[in-house]
């Protein structure tokens, strides 16, 4: 069945502030791991009755499984795109939140999904809820957070709301870590250009060379030590010298660099 959002009660918005709090306790470290992992672990913890959980994204008609916090939710997902319907790929398509209180008695129109899931991985009920915001390299895919259970009915209508918020909270989360990484990764690229530039207009100043000639220098010392070009200009802002490359011989002429 689909469900519309409707104002959470007073328990549901107690239990998203305590998963808020969790989810921003939960911060991906410096090295750029995104949201989705933490979401659906506190949408485990949180949601009463919720055994596995896993996001779903979708892209140019391709359905993949982004996180799961169990391998049966990672099959469950799977059963639905092996059949191209079930809670989570119809959540995504029709951008809404779809709820199976029980596979026992679905529908037509999950019928071969329900009957698989219950029988071979024990799956009891399903809330899948449409997300838009979480980031991919190449934009931003349609994505779905989905709650299983072993029991039957195990949502109620508030559990529901919960995880439809918990979404909403999903999406905020993982816009604010995606400007975040790239507000840092900027502010790296800026610091790398203005140390390749004080580096470069030491070489010109020192030998005696155009910009390209200096540039040169440190592409020829950066390949030649497998080493980041980045690298090279902070080794010559620090020591004021360029380490010349190994000599090697080119139809017999010497190539190595002067200091």
């Amino acid at each position: 069945m689909s469900h519309s959002t409707d104002v959470p009660t007073t328990r549901a918005v107690r239990l998203l502030k305590v998963a808020f709090e969790e989810l921003w306790a939960e911060r991906p470290p410096a090295d750029g791991t995104p949201y989705p992992q933490a979401v659906a672990e506190v949408a485990v913890r949180q949601i009463a009755g919720a055994k596995w959980a896993s996001i779903t994204r979708a892209s140019a008609g391709r359905f993949w499984t982004e996180v799961a916090t169990h391998e049966t939710a990672r099959q469950a997902d799977e059963v639905q795109y092996a059949f191209a319907s079930g809670p989570c790929v119809d959540a995504i398509r029709d951008d809404t939140t779809h709820w199976l209180r029980d596979v026992r008695h679905a529908r037509r129109r999950w019928l071969d999904f329900a009957q698989r899931v219950g029988t071979d991985l024990g799956v009891g009920s399903v809330a899948s809820c449409s997300m838009v915001v979480l980031p991919v390299d190449d934009g931003h895919a349609q994505s779905s957070l989905n709650v299983y259970s072993d029991q039957p009915k195990a949502f109620d209508d508030t559990a529901v709301r919960y995880v439809e918020t918990l979404a909403r909270y999903g999406e905020f989360l993982a816009l604010v870590t995606d400007d975040r990484y790239r507000i840092h990764h900027l502010r790296q690229a800026l610091a790398s250009n203005r140390e390749i530039g004080i580096a470069i207009g030491m070489l010109m100043a020192r030998r005696r060379v155009t910009r390209q000639q200096a540039f040169d220098l440190l592409r020829v010392a950066s390949q030649h030590s497998n080493r980041k070009l980045r690298d090279i200009a902070a080794q010559v802002v620090d020591t004021g010298a360029l380490a010349s490359p190994p000599a090697r011989s080119v139809d017999g002429q010497d190539t190595t660099v002067a200091p």
